[in-house]
């Protein structure tokens, strides 16, 4: 099983600032931000500015997540822009980022290009929705997501992915402060983001010798490598050496307890902010399902076996330990982690009064967790997760409740985001158009746009008419945009936008002119994803040249995943056979853990064979399926029918059918399910296809409540556009697949 546990342990979040002039803090509070200098500073003083909530992702490991629970790519759970946008329109103005840190966690010490490539995209949607944030780093040099599960070992990992050297070696802690370094000249400039979370919840303290006294531990081990007080000064440096300017956090040890706050030794960085973790009691906040531990309630809080009365005179007396350090350091407070999962009783009164000590304090707060949309990941990760209400087994929002009634009614006193702390923020405009150009067949052009608004702007470009969202070029964030080589007109477009908008170029159109006969050639579907029934799926593909000449080919994947490897270019000799193995990794560089199924489109200067196997691996071998390419002009246009005979839905067989768009726009087809006698079957199906690409519809007679069917046939007609299909018939048992090639009625 694997691991779900995402909250640190008993612990609880405080930031807390460093004031080095009360009297200025004062005149900067967020009625009189000086918004012709957006200090993000001021952010964290005065009255309470920031109210949101904590977003976490951390490292996939495939071999216990899968492909699925954490999403394919490197980092996980996904997060849409969707789900930045709704966090804005809930009132949260600002985002705490828990992420995994920018440098890899085991020697030599280099940068993740994925995990800065990750990043970068959050801080984008975060800019797009309008959002503060703050970078918090989980893990780095010598230090695992798997410090965070301390003591799970054998239950869904071994202790093998522990690595919490960052506390034993010199080299790995000065590899953090490099990371740090990095981090801040690539940030710095920013205007989202507004600080900097050293290390979330150091811990050498339980790691490695269990020891939850803090006079024991730094008498002890004080001023040594475990000493997080040693290390994270030598941070700050590094960190000052190239961005003097943003906010800088620092949680004290032993999971940033409050009870530690105490031991933390403030740096002389006027611009650093002290935090601690604010889930106390646990036994309230993370209290199982049929436990019914209320507040206001009576019970054992701190595991002495006696009860304890659990109200807001306790949640005051708990801060008093802040408030402490406050009149000690002269500091001010802020609180950026803390929660309740949501079906403890009455959770939305002990959210409300929690959060009202946060502003009564003047404190900035961010609460665990926006939980992302990414379906997998929220039915079974969603104990924090207040939009699905008080009742365990719901897992989807619900239009209200009280504890969301709660947290909303404190998120709607922001009244500061990026777009307004920058003071006049133009939304962008485009000033020159991409403009539409004619080009020889196998040749690529260059499109530009020019735009104007308050910096910085982002750039998207996309393949298709303005507005068509539905193929993002990736790769493309810039003003300009090379073309692979075309041997179609193909159109495209740009997005710009910033804090405070987005503007949409108009379309530009590169016209494909005749510079000799191309024959271009649809490889209707490629697989690289595991399927149905636990199989597996690559495609090869064979290519004979018996033209006469040699033949140049352009040969482009259209992934399903929206994404453009772009083009690979090659030549085959005349009278020559070859053959691309799992042509997805070893002409277009797919992860081997991703699942990237789409097309091929070959463009060829000579008239070609060309064919593919896809195939499911098994312990005993490999089933395979023939699937020709087909040419130009060989799809069905708008109005024709085809058909798939000799199709099968039943304990035995199940079938799916596959569709290609063949032109230059999208295609809508009809699917219609017949039995042997002719009788029509089950609902319509209808499958919309970007232009170029590939869609398969599994299992269609359960898909189309067809019941199960010995033997039946399917129409495939296009609506709109052109399309070729195909049916693969599988055998339930051995994963078999069967060719049902598309066929026409000449008749008809």
């Amino acid at each position: 099983m694997v691991g779900r546990r995402i909250c640190g342990l008993v612990a609880a979040l405080w930031f807390v600032l460093i004031v080095p002039d009360s009297e200025i803090m004062a005149q900067n509070s967020p009625e009189t931000v000086d918004l012709q200098d957006p200090d993000p500073w001021l952010l964290w003083g005065g009255q309470t500015t920031l109210r949101g909530a904590n977003i976490f992702q951390r490292r996939v490991y495939l071999e216990l997540d899968g492909t699925n629970f954490m999403g394919s790519g490197a980092v996980g759970p996904p997060y849409s822009q969707a789900d930045f946008d709704r966090l804005a329109a809930m009132g949260a103005n600002y985002v705490n980022i828990s992420h995994p840190g920018l440098f890899s966690e085991k020697p030599p010490y280099q940068l993740a290009v994925e995990m800065q490539s990750n990043l970068d995209q959050l801080l984008t949607m975060a800019a797009v929705a309008d959002l503060f944030s703050v970078i918090s780093f989980r893990t780095g040099p010598g230090r695992s997501e798997f410090t965070f599960y301390w003591g799970e070992d054998d239950d869904w990992f071994d202790a093998s992915y522990y690595n919490d050297e960052v506390w034993r070696e010199q080299a790995a802690q000065d590899a953090w402060v490099a990371m740090w370094r990095h981090t801040a000249a690539r940030y710095k400039d920013n205007p989202v983001v507004v600080g900097y979370d050293l290390m979330v919840e150091p811990n050498s303290n339980e790691v490695w010798f269990d020891e939850w006294d803090p006079e024991e531990f730094y008498s002890s081990y004080g001023g040594t490598l475990y000493d997080w007080n040693q290390l994270y000064p030598r941070i700050i440096s590094g960190i000052r050496d190239v961005d003097t300017r943003t906010p800088i956090i620092a949680g004290c040890m032993a999971y940033s307890a409050v009870e530690w706050l105490p031991f933390m030794v403030p740096t002389t960085d006027e611009r650093t902010v002290y935090s601690v973790h604010q889930y106390a009691p646990f036994a309230y906040t993370h209290q199982d399902e049929s436990e019914n531990n209320t507040y206001p309630g009576v019970f054992d809080l701190d595991w002495d076996g006696q009860p304890d009365t659990f109200d807001v005179t306790w949640l005051t007396e708990l801060h008093q330990t802040v408030d402490d350090f406050v009149t000690t350091h002269s500091v001010r407070v802020a609180a950026n982690e803390f929660g309740v999962q949501r079906w403890a009783p009455d959770g939305a009164r002990f959210m409300s009064d929690q959060m009202q000590q946060f502003e009564d304090r003047d404190m900035n707060y961010a609460l665990w967790a926006w939980e992302p949309s990414w379906a997998p990941w929220a039915e079974e990760v969603h104990a924090f997760n207040f939009r699905f209400g008080p009742d365990p087994q719901n897992v989807t929002d619900v239009a209200s409740s009280d504890l969301l009634d709660a947290i909303q009614n404190k998120w709607s006193r922001n009244t500061i985001r990026p777009s307004t702390f920058v003071g006049s923020c133009d939304a962008p405009a485009i000033l020159g158009q991409p403009q539409s150009q004619t080009a020889n067949a196998g040749e690529s052009v260059t499109l530009a746009v020019t735009a104007t608004g308050t910096a910085p702007l982002q750039y998207q470009w996309y393949q298709g008419s303005s507005g068509d969202d539905s193929q993002p070029l990736s790769g493309t964030q810039g003003s300009t945009f090379t073309t692979p080589a075309l041997v179609q007109t193909t159109s495209y477009w740009v997005e710009v936008t910033n804090t405070c908008g987005s503007a949409q170029s108009d379309t530009a159109t590169v016209t494909i002119t005749s510079s000799g006969p191309w024959w271009l050639h649809l490889v209707p579907a490629v697989a690289h994803n595991p399927g149905a029934a636990n199989t597996l799926w690559l495609t090869d593909i064979g290519v004979l040249n018996q033209s006469g000449s040699t033949a140049t080919l352009v040969v482009n994947f259209n992934s399903n995943s929206g994404t453009n490897p772009g083009e690979v270019t090659l030549s085959l000799a005349d009278n020559t056979h070859v053959e691309w193995a799992n042509v997805q990794e070893s002409m277009f560089s797919v992860d081997p853990a991703s699942d990237d199924s789409g097309s091929l489109v070959i463009a060829a200067t000579e008239p070609l064979i060309i064919t593919s196997r896809t195939y499911n691996q098994t312990a005993n071998g490999t089933f395979g399926q023939f699937m020709p390419a087909i040419v130009s002009g060989a799809a069905l246009s708008d109005g024709e029918i085809g058909y798939l005979p000799q199709i099968k839905g039943n304990l035995s067989f199940r079938t799916n059918i596959g569709v290609i768009s063949a032109g230059t726009t999208p295609t809508a087809v009809r699917i219609r399910l017949f039995d042997s006698s002719g009788n029509r079957i089950g609902s319509d199906l209808t499958m919309n296809v970007a232009a170029g690409n590939w869609l398969q519809q599994y299992d269609v007679f359960s898909a189309a409540g067809a019941g199960d069917q010995d033997l039946a046939f399917a129409t495939v007609e296009v609506e709109t556009g052109s399309a070729w299909a195909y049916a693969s018939v599988i055998d339930r048992l051995t994963g078999d697949p069967t060719t049902v090639p598309l066929q026409r009625n000449s008749e008809r």
